[in-house]
């Protein structure tokens, strides 16, 4: 299946009863708008809030959001500011993980023309339901996928807040050993090539990518972010994670969440 929305849905986004919507989601900085297979799905810091179809009613919060004092906000698409603006709160009051947020405003603030990186997806997963049981790789989300505007490079990013998320299953080491499986294959590239040129196309057409982007991409590289709190925690990073991918060829870059001016 491949990242692409049907021509259907296309046309409810910006003809028909989805246009007003689509307006809300191009100017909130809080909400990304990504492109699954013939889906159209709205994330707030890295929940679902919404699911779009070309020919069905849309899918709303999930039930698991809800405390028990909170009620289910309801989709007028005459007004949908209100929806999303009560799904955003539901989603925030169930979780304030900080590594949302910074994932959410990566995303967000590496969307410009300036910007050395050009985001173009969230929570990529590759595709395995044409391979057979038995050769598929353990399931894995890459956190960021981007352009690198320089060397046409499609960038693999993977964001880590603190040293608690570098270690374990779904640690650094983790995350290098199954994404390396994946770009060990030519089909996979094939595919993750094909669907970012895709998305690229749609999110063209509806406005949330607002000058063009070559699809003529060169090499498929891996990153990782590290957003730290500390200079103790950076320092151990770099000692433990940082300079051994570094000779792998891997890089990585940082923020710092205290927002120092130095």
């Amino acid at each position: 299946m491949s990242r692409k929305l049907s021509a259907g849905l296309i046309d409810r986004l910006l003809k028909a009863d989805y246009k007003k919507l689509l307006n809300v989601i191009r100017k909130d900085q809080e909400l990304s708008l990504e492109i699954r297979d013939k889906q159209a799905i709205v994330y707030h810091h890295k929940k679902k809030i919404l699911t779009l179809f070309e020919s069905k009613e849309a899918d709303l919060l999930s039930d698991g959001y809800l405390r028990d004092d909170q009620v289910k906000p309801i989709l007028d698409l005459n007004n949908p500011s209100k929806y999303l603006n009560e799904a955003k709160e539901i989603v925030r009051s169930h979780s304030r993980q900080m590594e949302f947020m910074v994932q959410q405003n990566i995303a967000k603030s590496n969307q410009t023309q300036e910007s050395k990186y050009f985001v173009v997806d969230m929570e990529y997963a590759f595709e395995q339901n044409m391979i057979a049981k038995e050769e598929r790789l353990k399931k894995t989300r890459v956190d960021l996928v981007a352009i690198e505007k320089e060397t046409n490079n499609i960038i693999l990013f993977e964001l880590k807040y603190g040293l608690d998320a570098c270690c374990g299953n779904s640690g650094v080491d983790d995350h290098y050993e199954k994404i390396e499986k994946f770009l060990a294959r030519e089909d996979f590239c094939a595919q993750l090539k094909s669907d970012i040129a895709n998305i690229i196309s749609d999110k063209n057409r509806l406005g949330l990518i607002k000058f063009p982007i070559n699809k003529a991409f060169e090499d498929i590289k891996m990153k990782y972010i590290f957003a730290y709190n500390s200079d103790k925690d950076l320092e151990k990073y770099r000692n433990e994670y940082a300079n051994k991918y570094a000779e792998k060829g891997i890089e990585t870059l940082y923020i710092d969440t205290r927002y120092i001016l130095k």
